[in-house]
């Protein structure tokens, strides 16, 4: 099978590091900025915010940015965000950045 030959293998093992370490940036600048961030194992993870419907609307209007809304959870001041490449992710942590004010508790 092609998924557990040597190339493969390689490709998933790079793929499964380059996520992490962008999830782990990711979230330091998040909490640096004063966001509320839940511990993870996976390359996405949940973010405190005062309304998620909010968020998700200011961050798709304002910056063009998806972030799921965790309301349907059971989670309304959560959105969940995942870590994507890194041109992606300092888009997203601009956009919190500048939208902090507004969207934090």
């Amino acid at each position: 099978m092609a998924t557990f030959n040597a190339e493969a293998q390689s490709h998933a093992a790079r793929t499964i590091a380059a996520l992490r370490a962008e999830s782990e940036r990711l979230r330091a600048a998040c909490t640096r900025y004063g966001y509320r961030v839940s511990p993870s194992d996976t390359h996405f993870f949940l973010i405190g915010v005062a309304n998620a419907a909010d968020a998700q609307r200011a961050l798709l209007e304002r910056d063009n940015l998806l972030v799921r809304d965790c309301s349907s959870f059971g989670l309304p001041n959560d959105i969940r965000v995942a870590a994507r490449t890194p041109p992606d992710n300092d888009r997203l942590i601009e956009a919190l950045d500048g939208l902090s004010s507004r969207l934090q508790p």
